[in-house]
């Protein structure tokens, strides 16, 4: 997983689709976007899914500026009526940019 871009209020993050899926079950897989504020582990916010037949990638809006970011891709497949969550990809710190607003009492 890796950041493509990051502003004082978003976060674009692009990652490598899980390997040795065949194209008769893609429908079936996709990945969860997640992330937490600061050091907080524990209170993990889902922001998107992405189905496995998209571009991986995501962007994450509307965020604090300078803040700390902890984002997780999760891969998962659909199995019957629920979806059933795999190992997380690492989780990537990243921070937003302290720029880009006219007020900035935080940075």
């Amino acid at each position: 997983m890796m950041v493509l871009n990051k502003t004082s209020d978003s976060i674009e993050i692009g990652w490598e689709h899980i390997n040795g899926i065949s194209e008769n079950v893609r429908g079936f897989y996709g990945y969860l976007i997640q992330y937490s504020i600061d050091l907080d582990y524990t209170n993990y916010r889902d922001v998107g899914i992405v189905s496995y037949d998209s571009d991986p990638y995501w962007k994450i809006e509307n965020l604090q500026i300078n803040t700390i970011y902890h984002i997780k891709v999760t891969p998962y497949r659909k199995f019957g009526d629920r979806n059933e969550t795999g190992k997380a990809y690492a989780t990537l710190e990243v921070k937003t940019d302290c720029s880009g607003k006219k007020i900035v009492s935080k940075c």
